[in-house]
């Protein structure tokens, strides 16, 4: 598989999971709304943003970005949406740590650039 290959079926990937059914996702089935959390505001994270603030069963609880401009951009999108803000982690490129560990989350979506993901 080549790298535009890649590239095109992960992104197809990532868009199908933040537009499938949330509860198909949720092992238990329990719960009214998915805790997620985004690594990665940046114009594919926002976009993956737009999604998820338009689902009425996601709960957004943390973002992380280390860039403030692309943080600004999605408080903005958050602010516009009327949902409740998240909580914003970001200072260094570890930010994403701090996430993990402060925040319950049921899911994750990492839209950072693909050389970050292995770490992640």
């Amino acid at each position: 598989m080549n790298r535009k290959t890649f590239i095109t079926s992960s992104g197809m990937a990532a868009a199908a999971i933040a537009m499938a059914p949330v509860n198909e996702l949720l092992a238990s089935g329990t719960k009214d709304k998915i805790r997620m959390g985004i690594i990665g505001v940046g114009l594919r994270g926002q976009n993956h943003l737009d999604l998820l603030l338009r689902r009425s069963d996601v709960d957004l609880v943390a973002i992380c970005d280390i860039d403030d401009r692309m943080l600004t951009l999605s408080k903005k999108m958050i602010e516009k949406s009327q949902k409740k803000m998240p909580d914003i982690f970001t200072g260094n490129q570890y930010a994403w740590k701090t996430m993990l560990e402060k925040t319950k989350l049921d899911a994750i979506l990492i839209a950072t650039p693909w050389e970050w993901h292995k770490e992640m």
